[in-house]
């Protein structure tokens, strides 16, 4: 998980989470904030995988206020979203995730300390060496003259 439960409580009060996981024990459904983390760890995954080993064992900060971003926009999206300023801001921030980790894939951004793997089509640590190897020419600068 590139984020907690604690991070998406310093993005918004407890009792906004507990209002979009909807408990009777007026505790937040811990299964259904892990949900919503989970997925959007998945969404970086699969962006990430074409630049970066996913996934990430240090988890770079950046990846982290993402996954925050796209975590509580996993939360509101259970309930709908509504003319809020509150759900504007978090529609946009998820629209800014995204269109980083777009860049990500696309090798525009970097994020730094983390270490650049392979892309999710290719191991390159199992492509072999390749061997050339040429016939004899037929024509040379010698063997045309007089032509």
């Amino acid at each position: 998980m590139y984020c907690t439960l604690e991070d998406l409580t310093k993005q918004l009060p407890v009792e906004t989470i507990l209002s979009l996981t909807s408990t009777e024990d007026d505790e937040i459904d811990t299964e259904v904030t892990d949900k919503a983390i989970l997925d959007a760890g998945a969404e970086i995954d699969g962006y990430a995988a074409k630049q970066y080993k996913v996934p990430f064992k240090n988890v770079p900060a950046v990846i982290r206020k993402f996954a925050v971003d796209i975590a509580l926009y996993n939360l509101f999206s259970r309930r709908g979203f509504s003319e809020d300023t509150q759900d504007e801001v978090i529609i946009l921030r998820y629209k800014a995730a995204i269109k980083f980790l777009e860049n990500l894939a696309k090798g525009i951004v970097q994020i730094g300390a983390a270490e650049v793997g392979e892309s999710a089509t290719t191991n390159m640590s199992q492509l072999t060496a390749a061997t050339i190897k040429n016939e004899a020419r037929i024509f040379t600068r010698t063997k045309m003259r007089g032509y």
